[in-house]
């Protein structure tokens, strides 16, 4: 049974490969627009070929976040290039019929001149990457369909061009083929933080313990040996002793 409670809902990134992503000039300064996000478009799996599951983006998700956050826009998710932040009006954000459109003006150097407007002009970079969190989902499940996993509302973090994207990410996968098995990968990551600080406590080993027992039902069941190979395996073990 598939457990859609082990979708993380934190500090997720998706990226969208857009078509409409520009770099110009506008009244002599750099400016960057398009499309951060797209409404009613599918995902890739972000499960795995065994438990599928898609996400899209509901039209609204962003009209209350954009209005309330501090959002920035990053070259590349890096926090050293800033090119962008809605609350000193360099970067503009709003829902139109295609989804979150942005504008960003960033700093008017060389080394943005030559580091970020012209791979965009020249069409080497274009995909745009969003970060948020999933305040409000819905599951929209249907007979012999993959099950979708709608965005309602999100809190915004940052939107940014990059080159290469960083979706279907491997945390989602784990979580979805873990959940599928009822194990939550939260609980387990902070029960191994703690035995690895020394601090193991009886309930993180019956977590453990319990995980194991799962994990090992994936296993096919090992051969029996034989009295040849077990009194081999028993005289291998002896030499080794004495060496």
């Amino acid at each position: 049974m598939f457990d859609k409670s082990s979708i993380s809902t934190e500090r997720i990134t998706r990226d969208y490969t857009v078509t409409d992503l520009r770099a110009a000039s506008q009244d002599g300064k750099p400016r960057i627009s398009g499309h951060a996000a797209t409404f009613g478009q599918r995902s890739v799996n972000l499960g795995t070929s065994y438990f599928e599951w898609y996400e899209q983006i509901r039209a609204g998700a962003f009209a209350n976040t954009i209005k309330t956050e501090d959002i920035r826009s990053l070259w590349q998710h890096d926090v050293n290039y800033v090119i962008g932040r809605n609350r000193s009006n360099t970067l503009r954000l709003w829902e139109d019929e295609t989804g979150l459109a942005f504008e960003v003006f960033p700093p008017d150097t060389a080394l943005v001149r030559d580091l970020v407007m012209a791979p965009i002009e020249r069409g080497d970079v274009n995909q745009m990457s969003f970060m948020f969190d999933a305040v409000q989902t819905n599951w929209i499940e249907a007979e012999g369909q993959p099950m979708i996993r709608e965005l309602v509302e999100v809190r915004l973090y940052e939107v940014s061009p990059v080159t290469f994207p960083a979706y279907p990410s491997t945390d989602v996968s784990a979580r979805a083929a873990l959940g599928a098995m009822g194990i939550s990968l939260d609980p387990l990551s902070q029960a191994i933080l703690r035995a690895n600080a020394g601090q193991l406590a009886e309930t993180d080993r019956a977590l453990v313990e319990a995980v194991i027992g799962k994990l090992s039902t994936l296993l096919p069941p090992a051969p029996r040996a034989d009295g040849a190979s077990r009194r081999k395996r028993q005289l291998d073990l002896l030499a080794a002793e004495n060496l």
